[in-house]
């Protein structure tokens, strides 16, 4: 089967940090920046990642800055349905060089996992949103089914805006 793409326009910017601590997600307004999120597939296995592609278009004469370090993440993309929430953390570190947004299109690459973001060494930590962590990988797959994107956005405090998600199909893991 050849390369499947989905794009959705959003206001996001890239990558998955499994790290905790700290700075909240701004909501998105209407504003000068928006992005268009590919995914290189709409079906995955369970467990398997998807890389996708943000493009992000700053509409204005001028760069805008963030507040999201020059070796950090403007945005995570996951995966979310009504059992299974997306709730990443962030680390942000202070520091003296921002990410700079040009004017025109910036291309930021992004894999979303399909996995949970966190779970349980110990059956005292179990919940249906931290199951037990696998023996091989740590990371338990999600659950087949049928999930949707969801961007979070680090970094902005406005100017940005989430349009809509990409349709995701997980299938379940062979024996």
């Amino acid at each position: 089967m050849g390369r499947l793409t989905r794009s959705v326009a959003a206001a996001t910017f890239a990558g998955f940090l499994l790290a905790a601590c700290g700075a909240a997600a701004t909501t998105p307004s209407a504003g000068p920046i928006t992005i268009r999120v590919n995914l290189n597939h709409i079906a995955a296995i369970a467990g398997r990642s998807i890389d996708g592609v943000a493009l992000v278009t700053n509409h204005t004469s001028k760069a805008i800055a963030s507040s999201v370090c020059e070796s950090g993440d403007l945005l995570q993309v996951g995966l979310t349905n009504s059992q299974v929430p997306f709730d990443p953390a962030s680390a942000m570190d202070p520091c003296f060089h921002r990410i700079r947004l040009r004017p025109g299109m910036t291309r930021i690459p992004f894999t979303v996992l399909s996995t949970y973001l966190s779970c349980a060494q110990v059956a005292q930590g179990v919940t249906p949103n931290n199951p037990m962590c696998t023996s091989v990988s740590g990371m338990p797959s999600l659950p087949s089914g049928q999930y949707e994107t969801q961007v979070v956005v680090w970094g902005l405090s406005s100017g940005y805006q989430i349009s809509n998600s990409v349709a995701v199909t997980l299938s379940p893991k062979g024996p």
